[in-house]
């Protein structure tokens, strides 16, 4: 039931996120890449972008 509700929760603010327009910085900041940087060794921090598209490829939504 919990895992519903916080499923439930991503989604609904996915789709705030993806009617914004691009220069709002929630969008900016969910959309943006990196453009240098360097991985740390070791495993890497999930980030939030990374478990919705875990959530949407389990209700197989393309992520495009």
């Amino acid at each position: 039931m919990a895992m519903a509700m916080l499923i439930k929760s991503q989604l609904r603010r996915l789709g705030h996120i993806v009617c914004m327009d691009n220069s709002r910085l929630p969008k900016f900041v969910l959309c943006g890449e990196l453009i240098s940087g360097k991985c740390s060794t070791g495993g890497q921090y999930l980030r939030y972008k990374d478990t919705l598209k875990c959530t949407l490829g389990s209700f197989n939504i393309n992520t495009g």
